[in-house]
């Protein structure tokens, strides 16, 4: 279901700004400040030569004169005066810059803290098919990288964006007074320079978004590559898709030469063209001392001033880039906003409190409640394979077990994701005690799951955590669940036992120490359906037959789809579905589907 999101754009920006009304506030006094405190500066030791090495007094010396006494009314005192007043003045600047980069930094801070809640928040609402196309290197690289690039504008550009104009407005009013006819050449064309420089940005966004599609399919495929270390260095192809990585780092490395030198590029050019103005200013200017009152203190303060505007021009343009990097990583975010998310819900039950031991005793049975769970003319494909279903029905009946089998990429896995939610039907329903999921509630119904895949996932955390994923358990509960999966005894081997931090101890779960966590998991929730996904396929035969065993009693009263492919895992089943073509082709136990001609004969013809 596709959900409105406000979107991340200029006017959000602005409007997120604005609610940090106190500290931008602060921000630009600041800014005022540091403008007021720098302005003097290209003005002081360039008066200096007027008014000390050409002997014609001014307001700097007419200034001092009163101050002073009469023993250090010289030129050395002068100048040393000056160039402490300039220190100090240079120093203060700085300070008050500092102060101003600190508020906006702030600023930017909880603006990208919001930009990520959002992100984050929207992940548990999108549908699984958006993680199946991103990958978690894409939603990692989104969620990272681009709101990285929207703190920086912020905290680096916004701050250094009021700087400039304020220090442009306050020079061009110097210079308008020193000589308005040199002022008034500036003023026009700075305008000039900027819109020049803006239609040679708009080349950037494109730049920044490829860059960072590029770094998208880097992270991914290093991901991935990653992952399988252990199976391709058993193939000795290791290397080779190392290899393959580099390709795509070499792919990011061209994008960003690209990026960076026609970045460059651009902003030299826009530059150029302020250099350009400079010599036309320099000029000018000599030519006024031919033909105005202007003195030669006065043209080297205009200098001077000129110089300090290159400053204020050259930060202006880096943000005109800055923002086009900062549109491209906010396009991206706003993609992830509009992905389809999950059907919202009003909560009417409350989530289970798995806190009490007896859940695990042998009247646990009698406290579940199975599930009925109906398919009814249910249709789903994918691209690849669009009619994967087709007006496929099936029912299972509260309290029973059902082992689904079909080969591979028959569906299996697929009609579980159906039933929990993670894909929406094309077309027909899927019926919980009767009631359509939307009206049961697709929460509701995660609830009273336990899902035991065959590759389970450790979350970083010790091993409490990831066998209650946060719920209030107590540890006698834990060891209990840890028992029936045949794992209490490799636990209470370790020194910190429940504690152990899974992510960073030497301690290494095998792949059937992980399938028993993850049937432990399951226990501790003590659902009313359980899902089992090849639960068992990496144990050996010994410990297999105890924790079947162990769950034979368990899944009393409870209803549970068995996904499997050995024969001992379909004992636990009451019944066996065999889906083919998407359809359920046949449907009996074991004995009967031995007799019969079709599916379930060819996968076990050679037990």
């Amino acid at each position: 279901m596709q959900q409105p999101h406000p979107q991340l754009n200029w006017a959000w920006l602005k409007q997120k700004i604005l609610t940090h009304k106190r500290q931008l506030f602060q921000a630009n006094m600041i800014a005022v400040a540091a403008t007021l405190l720098s302005l003097p500066i290209p003005m002081l030791m360039p008066f200096l030569v007027d008014e000390v090495l050409l002997e014609k007094p001014g307001w700097l010396l007419n200034t001092l004169h009163p101050i002073l006494p009469d023993s250090m009314h010289s030129a050395g005192v002068y100048i040393v005066i000056v160039l402490v007043a300039v220190i100090v003045l240079r120093l203060l600047t700085m300070v008050t810059q500092v102060i101003q980069a600190r508020e906006f930094t702030k600023i930017a801070k909880r603006i990208s803290l919001d930009v990520r809640e959002r992100m984050l928040m929207q992940l548990p609402n999108m549908q699984i098919s958006a993680f199946d196309k991103y990958g978690s290197a894409g939603l990692a690289s989104r969620c990272i990288t681009d709101v990285d690039t929207l703190e920086r504008f912020v905290s680096d550009t916004l701050s250094r964006l009021i700087i400039s104009v304020l220090t442009i407005v306050a020079i061009a009013s110097v210079l308008l007074w020193l000589n308005w006819q040199l002022g008034l050449m500036i003023i026009l064309l700075n305008p000039l320079v900027i819109y020049f420089s803006s239609r040679f940005a708009e080349h950037v966004k494109t730049l920044r978004r490829k860059e960072n599609a590029a770094t998208e399919a880097f992270q991914q495929a290093l991901v991935d590559t990653i992952d399988a270390t252990r199976e391709l260095r058993l193939a000795q192809q290791e290397k080779h898709y190392y290899q393959r990585v580099f390709g795509l780092a070499s792919n990011l490395s061209q994008h960003a030469i690209a990026n960076q030198w026609k970045t460059d590029a651009l902003n030299k050019l826009s530059f150029t063209t302020f250099l350009l103005g400079f010599e036309c200013f320099r000029a000018m200017a000599i030519f006024m001392v031919l033909v105005s009152d202007l003195s030669v203190g006065q043209i080297f303060a205009i200098f001077s001033y000129l110089w300090y505007l290159m400053g204020p021009i050259q930060e202006l343009l880096n943000i005109q880039y800055a923002r086009f990097g900062a549109q491209a990583s906010m396009e991206r975010l706003n993609q992830l906003l509009a992905l389809d998310t999950e059907p919202a819900e009003v909560e009417t039950q409350q989530p289970k409190q798995v806190t009490q031991p007896q859940r695990l005793t042998e009247t646990s049975a009698q406290q579940a409640m199975g599930l009925t769970i109906e398919f009814d003319n249910v249709s789903f494909g994918f691209a690849e394979t669009p009619n994967l279903f087709h007006q496929l029905n099936l029912h299972i009946a509260a309290n029973e077990s059902v082992a689904l089998l079909a080969m591979s990429g028959g569906g299996k896995s697929t009609l579980v994701n159906l039933l929990l939610g993670f894909y929406p039907a094309q077309s027909g329903n899927i019926l919980i005690n009767g009631q359509t999921i939307d009206d049961f509630g697709i929460n509701a119904l995660r609830r009273r799951v336990g899902y035991v895949p065959q590759h389970p996932k450790l979350i970083a955390g010790t091993l409490r955590e990831n066998l209650t994923f946060g719920a209030d358990v107590s540890d006698s509960t834990l060891w209990q669940a840890l028992e029936k999966a045949e794992l209490s005894t490799t636990i209470a081997s370790w020194s910190e036992g429940l504690d152990t931090d899974l992510g960073r101890s030497d301690t290494r779960l095998s792949g059937g120490q992980l399938q028993r966590l993850a049937i432990a998991r399951m226990w501790i929730s003590a659902p009313d359906l359980v899902i089992l996904d090849e639960a068992t396929s990496a144990l050996d035969a010994a410990t297999e037959a105890k924790v079947l065993q162990n769950l034979h009693a368990f899944l009393q009263n409870r209803s549970c789809i068995i996904i499997a492919h050995r024969l001992n895992n379909l004992d636990l089943a009451d019944r066996i579905l065999v889906l083919d073509d998407g359809q359920i082709v046949q449907s009996g136990n074991q004995t009967q589907l031995k007799q019969e001609a079709g599916l379930f004969k060819q996968l076990f013809a050679t037990t």
